[in-house]
This record gives structure tokens, C-alpha cells and sequence, in this order.
């Protein structure tokens, strides 16, 4: 894989005693209750659990998504939970790359187009905008299908060009929400593989949450979950 991507200063996650209810009218739901973990910079973790069990909301909170009901996550030397809206907007706009199950990417727009949108948003000039985009389709193995659009595109190069839009800003940390959900098991793999890959060639940080039992074989730890707590203390990927 060619060094498409800048070196930059890797980012750790610390979660402490991460808290996380839903207030209804009917009653109250607890996500998570209390969740501690740490996530060295420059590793893939990977999170695992039976469906509803607190998976996607960590991943949210971790990406600024949505907020806490108590407790803290620092990213680097910068913690997240008490940040004001504008700032957790440039935190999310400058540190963090989101990769979704359903790829989120825009159907009228080729994939050229999908992974410059992001530039686009900060002011990028379309001659840079449109060499990172092509730099990025080319780390993904993409550049020859830059000019097709996301009906045009199998599920697997739809979430590879999903990937590309995640690191168009060139994020310290990668979040990925059932990254091969919508994929066959050969793609999966190629999916998992090239998170890997980018993890380690390129100094990022990766939170992934999946029901793949083979995500051990791509993260350098699992986190496992069960009724918004982790259950086991992290363990070793393949």
C-alpha cells in the first residue's frame, strides 16, 4: 500500500466509568453501565456483543456523536464529554473517521465525488481536493472506479469507498459500526483486511464494532460486551 495518508501524532482512547441512559416517558433505559477501557494509540480494537448490548452507543459516544449521562472519554489529550457542540464538531470534523453498515454515501455522486465531498465541506481547492480523493481510491483499490456511482458499484467497493470518505481529513481515529454487515464473506475479509492494513501502515487508532466472529484475526484486541458492560478483560486478536 502506497503512503497515501500523513504520519501524524497517534491518539489514545481512554474510557472511565462510561455511563449511558435513555430517558423515556414509559421508563428509563441503561446502555451502559459503567464501561472502562483503554485503547493504545495506533491499535485496532475490536467490540463485540449480541445485538443491543451498548456496541453502537459506545461507538457514538466515542465519536461525539451523541453524549453521556456520566462520566469520561479522552482522545488524545483532548476529553470529549463536556465539550460544547462547536467544539465537538471540529473534534469530529478533524480527529475522527466514521465507517457505517450502510456506507452513507451519496447516490448521485460518483465515488470521486462521494470522497471529495468531505474536502469540499472545509474548503479544499478542487485541484487538491480531487489528487487526496484520487490518492485515497488509490489506497483502497479504487482509482479505477472513480468515475462510477454507488449503484454502480458492488457492496464491497461501496464500503471500500465509505473508507476513503472516513479518512479524507485524514483522521487520527477510525470508528467503524458493523463494518462488514452488508458484505459477503469475501469482501468482509478484504474489508477487515484493509482496515488492518491502514491501521498499522499508517498510524491510526481503530475502534470496530462487529458481530464477525473473525474480527480477532484483524484487531490487536476484543472488548466483549454483554448488557451494556464489557464481560472480559481485552484479549489478544490473532
Amino acid at each position: 500500500m502506497d503512503a497515501k495518508l500523513r504520519q501524524h501524532d497517534r491518539v489514545g482512547v481512554e474510557i472511565c466509568d462510561l455511563i449511558k441512559v435513555y430517558r423515556t416517558k414509559v421508563k428509563d433505559v441503561i446502555a451502559l453501565r459503567g464501561i472502562d477501557a483503554s485503547i493504545p494509540a495506533g491499535r485496532a480494537v475490536g467490540v463485540v456483543g449480541p445485538s443491543g448490548c451498548g456496541k453502537t452507543t459506545l461507538l457514538n459516544l466515542v465519536g461525539g456523536l451523541d453524549r453521556c449521562t456520566a462520566g469520561s472519554i479522552r482522545v488524545g489529550e483532548r476529553e470529549i464529554t463536556r465539550r460544547g457542540e462547536k467544539e465537538l464538531a471540529r473534534y469530529r470534523r478533524e480527529t475522527v473517521g466514521i465507517v457505517f453498515q450502510f456506507f452513507n454515501l451519496v447516490p448521485l455522486l460518483t465515488a470521486q465525488e462521494n470522497v471529495e465531498l468531505p474536502l469540499r465541506m472545509v474548503g479544499w481547492r478542487a485541484p487538491e481536493r480531487e489528487k487526496k480523493a484520487g490518492d485515497l481510491l488509490e489506497v483502497v483499490g479504487l482509482q479505477s472506479r472513480a468515475d462510477h456511482r454507488p449503484d454502480a458499484l458492488s457492496a464491497g467497493e461501496q464500503q471500500r469507498v465509505a473508507l476513503a470518505v472516513a479518512l479524507a481529513n485524514d483522521p487520527p481515529l477510525l470508528l467503524a459500526d458493523e463494518p462488514t454487515g452488508e458484505l459477503d464473506s469475501v469482501n468482509a475479509e478484504a474489508v477487515m483486511g484493509l482496515l488492518r492494513d491502514i491501521v498499522h501502515e499508517h498510524g491510526k487508532t481503530a475502534m470496530i464494532v462487529s458481530h464477525d466472529p473473525r474480527i480477532g484475526g484483524y484487531v490487536d484486541q476484543v472488548l466483549r460486551m454483554v448488557d451494556g458492560r464489557l464481560v472480559s478483560p481485552p484479549m489478544a486478536g490473532n
